[in-house]
């Protein structure tokens, strides 16, 4: 699912800055936001909100980046779990077939 997190921007220059700072401002959040720290406490934080599977008791997060964190330019998945183990669904599969309905809009 794509969210976008912020707009710094607008944000920005509704706090009375001008434009250059906003760009600036923009440019360094994003320059964060995108490092691997930052992605990897978000696939950490979208693991602990699941509940954890029945068969396994072991919540898996997958977070594939599309781009820039914070224009929302990314695709998330999760395990998925049945009764038996046979019919379960991993992280990465998961986040690969919400890629493929994005772009199939």
């Amino acid at each position: 699912r794509r969210r976008s997190i912020m707009r710094p921007a607008a944000k920005a220059a509704a706090a009375g800055l001008g434009a250059a700072a906003a760009a600036w401002l923009f440019q360094r959040l994003e320059a964060y936001l995108d490092s691997d720290d930052c992605w990897l406490a978000l696939a950490d934080r979208l693991r602990r909100a699941q509940t954890p599977p029945s068969q396994s008791s072991f919540r898996v997060s997958c977070v594939l980046a599309l781009g820039s964190r914070i224009r929302g330019e990314y695709v998330a998945g999760c395990n998925v779990e049945a009764n038996n183990l046979g019919n379960s669904v991993c992280a990465e599969r998961i986040a690969f077939g919400a890629l493929q309905m994005d772009n199939a809009k």
